[in-house]
């Protein structure tokens, strides 16, 4: 989601298990995170 909750994907099924696997701090004050999709245990797949 961005700003007011407007949503980038069509709804999930079910909610999906993440890992906030990186922050990344601007001098304009922008936030980047990038999570990975957690799956069986400790296995990741990457999600931005």
């Amino acid at each position: 989601m961005i700003g007011d909750g407007i949503s980038f994907f069509e709804k999930l099924d079910k909610d999906i298990a993440l890992h906030l696997a990186e922050v990344k701090a601007y001098k304009n004050g922008m936030v980047e995170l990038r999570y990975e999709v957690e799956k069986h245990g400790k296995e990741r797949q990457h999600a931005t």
